[in-house]
């Protein structure tokens, strides 16, 4: 015991055993340590030049210290290895999604007849699905969501497995969570930041700076890259309308555009010198023109954004480092459940995901077809008359092997009947001719069905290969 009190102070006892379990803790670090220390040599080195960050512990981080902090760094595969068990169900029922022969996109699996659903604004042209197995099949969008950029899927496969939707209230602010891929360790892990609210959607950007003028807001800057600057507005133009709607002031003009979307056109009439030109300018997202790249990049570090993330009607905030090749796949709970859908990579400290509850009511109408884009609906109608031809084939084909089929057992049946009367009067002329007759029949039909079975495997094989197999000829 030990006297842990002053001279004129009562005594007050503690017991070493209560000091027990941290001194259990700290002495292999402690050993672990000193032997480090011990295994360096004495020779001095000269010190490799430190990232401008290294003097955040006063410059003098010992090596032990630099090397654990690496390898337990939350993106490291040590700790990421941790989340093995917890995505082994959803990665079964995660896509990788290639547009173009780029890989754009992860998926969820939300239905075993080959329904995916991803992210809409990283999917475009010639779409392919690869499983975990890394089969890779064709994919046409059946159904988008553009409030919620979500864009469904469909594969020509069957009996897949589908991710397990959480049936829990969304996560609460630090809950940790988990990004699978198509690896057998999450992409990425993180917690969860804020609850799901309301992110601000994005506006068009002109990319020009106005004063008052008597004949309309004058341009005073135009900022490089902008769309302003692409459709040569220069400084000293004056803006007379906006798309032929007359604007006297600068907040006229803003009011104007404060509702048009990225990559939209407006066309703008305006004085220079006083002569009359008309321009049609493009607005551009808050991070395409050069400045705002600047911004962006230091926003992300380096670390390529999402081309959109913001103006989501709901979505949960968490700390997960996506790239956007990494969004539009499930993320799930410690229980291996999904709570969301990753939607965006916003900022080097934040992703967005759609939470369950606004995903799930809005599957049905995903998967019916309604709501497909105009040049993914020709495609997939066209999808359909092939399907519905093809279906139409090989039900006429298995009716006609069905036909063979009896006309075999038929044959049998005769060329058993004539035998047993050859076996009693071998010069029974007639059970010979009878016998032969279904000789003969037996074999052209076998011939027949033979090549029938071939050509119905090859009509099966083509209707296999229609991204929208089992979709219009059965239900979700």
């Amino acid at each position: 015991m030990f006297n842990l009190s002053g001279p004129n102070q009562p005594i007050r006892r503690i017991s070493l055993l209560r000091w027990k379990p941290i001194a259990l803790l700290l002495l292999p670090l402690i050993a672990w340590t000193c032997q480090t220390r011990a295994d360096e040599p004495e020779v001095p080195r000269p010190e490799p030049p430190k990232p401008a960050d290294s003097n955040l512990l006063g410059g003098n981080v010992p090596s032990w210290l630099q090397r654990w902090s690496r390898v337990n760094q939350r993106g490291s595969t040590l700790v990421k290895s941790v989340f093995r068990d917890v995505i082994a169900d959803a990665r079964n029922g995660t896509v990788r999604i290639t547009s173009n022969g780029k890989v754009t996109a992860l998926g969820a699996i939300v239905s075993p007849r080959g329904f995916v659903l991803t992210k809409a604004s990283e999917v475009q042209g010639d779409i392919s699905c690869a499983l975990p197995d890394g089969t890779r099949y064709p994919a046409i969008v059946v159904g988008v969501r553009e409030d919620f950029d979500l864009a469904m899927l469909k594969i020509s496969c069957q009996n897949l497995p589908t991710v397990q939707w959480s049936t829990e209230p969304e996560p609460a602010p630090g809950s940790w969570l988990a990004t699978p891929g198509s690896e057998s360790i999450p992409v990425a892990i993180g917690v969860v930041s804020a609850s799901s609210r309301k992110i601000a959607p994005q506006r068009g950007v002109l990319g020009i700076l106005l004063t008052p003028d008597e004949l309309g807001p004058r341009v005073t800057h135009v900022v490089p890259g902008s769309g302003a600057a692409i459709a040569d507005l220069r400084v000293g133009d004056i803006v007379v309308r906006v798309n032929q709607r007359t604007v006297k002031e600068a907040p006229e003009l803003m009011a104007q555009l404060q509702h048009v979307k990225p990559g939209a056109t407006v066309t703008l009439d305006i004085l220079r010198a006083n002569d009359p030109l008309q321009v049609i300018a493009r607005l551009s997202a808050p991070g395409a023109s050069t400045e705002a790249r600047r911004t962006k990049y230091q926003q992300g570090l380096g670390r390529e954004l999402s081309k959109r993330n913001a103006g989501f009607p709901a979505a949960i905030q968490h700390d997960s480092v996506l790239s956007p090749r990494d969004c539009g796949g499930p993320l799930v709970n410690l229980d291996g459940q999904v709570v969301g859908l990753n939607i965006a990579s916003a900022d080097r400290v934040t992703s967005y995901a759609i939470p369950t509850q606004k995903i799930l009511p809005l599957l049905p109408q995903l998967m019916s077809g309604e709501l497909a884009p105009a040049d993914s609906h020709t495609r997939w109608k066209t999808f359909l008359s092939q399907a519905s031809q093809l279906q139409n084939a090989l039900t006429k084909q298995q009716q006609q092997l069905q036909q063979l089929q009896q006309v075999v057992a038929s044959a049998e049946s005769t060329g058993r009947a004539a035998r047993a009367s050859l076996n009693k009067d071998p010069d029974d002329s007639s059970a010979q001719s009878e016998f032969e007759k279904a000789r003969q029949q037996y074999k052209q039909a076998s011939t027949d069905i033979t090549k029938l079975e071939a050509a119905v495997a090859q009509l099966r094989q083509k209707l296999a290969a229609l991204p929208t197999t089992g979709f219009a000829l059965a239900s979700p």
